[in-house]
C-alpha cells in the first residue's frame, strides 16, 4: 500500500449498493474518485483515484482497483465467507492488460496526467482542488469536459491478440465545461 492519507479507500466496509446512484455515492464517499467505470458484461467497476498525503498528490499520484458489487455473482458472498469485509479487491494480470490498464504522472502538487493503457489512447488532466475533491478534465474537438463515468460495452467473442477489438462502445459521462452553464453531456470518445 501506499503511504496516501487515502490508500485504504473502501476497505474498512462494503461499498455502496450498486444502483442508479452508485457513481455519485462512490464519489461521495471518497472525494478523490475522479472516475468510475461500468462495464456491460457485470455490475463490478472499476474505480481510479487520486492519491494524496498533506493536501498533496504523491508519486505514484493515481491508484485504480475494482469494487465488486455484482449482487448475482458469487464473489460478495465467497469474500465474506473467508473473512473479507470489503467490496475491494486490485486489478489481476488481465485486468491491466486487456480492460482497466493505466498509467498516471504526477505533474505538480495539485495535478496529474492519467492514461489507459488501451483505449481511450488521450491523456486526461486530473486535479486535486478543495475538499481533496479530484477531478478528471479533458479535451475533445474544442470543448472542455470535466468527466466522471466511463461506461464500456464489450463485444461477444473476446480478441486476446488485439484488445482494442474487445470494446464496441465507450463513452464518458460528465459536464460539458464549455458550455454556459455547463451541462450534463454524454461523450463517445474519439481518441
Amino acid at each position: 500500500m501506499s503511504s496516501a492519507d487515502n490508500a485504504e479507500s473502501f476497505l474498512s466496509g462494503p461499498a455502496p449498493i450498486h444502483d442508479d446512484n452508485v457513481i455519485r455515492n462512490i464519489q461521495k464517499q471518497h472525494p478523490s474518485v475522479f472516475l468510475v467505470c461500468q462495464k456491460s458484461k457485470n455490475k463490478n467497476i472499476a474505480v481510479y483515484e487520486a492519491l494524496h498525503r498533506n493536501g498533496k498528490l504523491c508519486d505514484p499520484p493515481i491508484t485504480g482497483y475494482c469494487l465488486v458489487l455484482d449482487p448475482g455473482s458469487d464473489y460478495q458472498p465467497k469474500r465474506r465467507a473467508q473473512g473479507i469485509p470489503h467490496d475491494r479487491s486490485p486489478f489481476n494480470v488481465m485486468d491491466l492488460t486487456y480492460a482497466w490498464g493505466y498509467e498516471s504522472k504526477r505533474v505538480s502538487d495539485t495535478e496529474a496526467q492519467f492514461w489507459f493503457t488501451q483505449k481511450p489512447t488521450q491523456k486526461f488532466k486530473v486535479v486535486l482542488g478543495p475538499n481533496l475533491q479530484a477531478k478528471m478534465m479533458a479535451e475533445q474537438n474544442g470543448r472542455s469536459y470535466m468527466l466522471r463515468s466511463m461506461h464500456v460495452t464489450t463485444n461477444d467473442v473476446f480478441h486476446l491478440f488485439d484488445p482494442a477489438r474487445n470494446i464496441k462502445e465507450l463513452y464518458f459521462e460528465g459536464l460539458d465545461m464549455t458550455a454556459k452553464p455547463p451541462k450534463a453531456s454524454r461523450i463517445h470518445w474519439n481518441g
